[in-house]
């Protein structure tokens, strides 16, 4: 078995996450579109990718925004073939945690920040729009040889920036009930000498 057909087998599986078999084949025919697209994989690509640039593109849009499917279970075939990859069973499971930037160029885009740009060079700091997402890998090594291991993505969530709370907000809500209630040293104004008058 080479490795497209273990991939497929692999998305064969999803079959379950889909509430319907078209909707399964459509989004098995996106995926095999995203890894042979060139550039940016994006979803008109993968449709472009795949000989349907000169058909309605909105089904394959509607997937990707309104059909009603988790994206975590698309990363249980992962969960289920772990324990084989292990080296015993009672081996520890060990995760990567990162955080990538998807560029935007609009700032009224729904969770869009401004971040520091991963391409500035060192010496000099650059800032750009994007969107933030936070992304789970387990590290698995082989059993059979010593080698380094390889990282499988199980995770791979929108992250936004948290938003700036008003300065309405009551003490109680930035510090907790118990910080609150402790009783503050008044601050007292430092004042500075006057001269006298000679008359």
């Amino acid at each position: 078995m080479n490795l497209l057909e273990t991939y497929d087998n692999l998305l064969q599986e999803w079959r379950q996450v889909f509430s319907q078999v078209r909707i399964f084949a459509r989004a098995r025919r996106l995926t095999f579109g995203l890894l042979v697209c060139l550039r940016l994989h994006l979803t008109s690509r993968a449709i472009c990718a795949t000989g349907r640039q000169f058909v309605d593109w909105s089904a394959d849009y509607r997937l990707c925004s309104r059909s009603p499917w988790n994206p975590h279970q698309l990363f249980d075939p992962i969960f289920d073939r772990l324990p084989a990859l292990l080296a015993s069973p009672s081996a520890p499971v060990i995760a990567a945690l990162d955080d990538t930037l998807c560029k935007k160029t609009g700032r009224h885009i729904p969770g869009v920040g401004m971040a520091r740009d991963p391409m500035s060079p060192p010496f000099h700091v650059n800032l750009c729009y994007g969107l933030r997402f936070v992304q789970v890998s387990l590290l698995v090594s082989s059993t059979q040889a010593p080698g380094a291991a390889r990282a499988l993505p199980v995770r791979f969530d929108f992250a936004p920036p948290c938003a700036k709370q008003p300065c309405t907000h009551t003490p109680e809500r930035w510090l907790g009930p118990q910080r609150s209630n402790q009783k503050r040293t008044p601050h007292r104004k430092r004042t500075t000498p006057t001269k006298k008058r000679k008359n």
